[in-house]
């Protein structure tokens, strides 16, 4: 991964990864420009694509049961969202486990 990243997962490690939100990549941060141009090319496009190539959604993708975890948003676009929406639910079984 990218130096600019790593120091996510030691902030609080070991038991958190935080999002680039709180490790320097929010306004003011000192990653703040890191995707301003990645950000400018999508948004110069005629329409709006966004590729599966952000190294925080791909480790939590790649740490989580079945590759399912909720990165971003965008991630409903290529299903890869562990939500789960059902019209007329009766129950819902829940297992917790280490």
């Amino acid at each position: 991964m990218p130096a600019e990243f790593k120091p996510l997962a030691q902030l609080q490690a070991p038991y958190r990864i935080l999002n680039p939100g709180w490790g320097g990549f929010d306004s003011g941060g000192a990653q703040q420009d890191y995707y301003k141009a990645y950000i400018d090319q999508i948004w110069a496009t005629d329409h709006l694509t966004i590729p599966k190539a952000d190294y925080h959604a791909k480790f939590m993708h790649d740490s989580a049961i079945n590759g399912k975890a909720y990165g971003f948003p965008y991630d409903d676009v290529g299903g890869y969202s562990s939500y789960i929406a059902h019209d007329n639910p009766q129950y819902m079984p829940v297992a917790i486990g280490w």
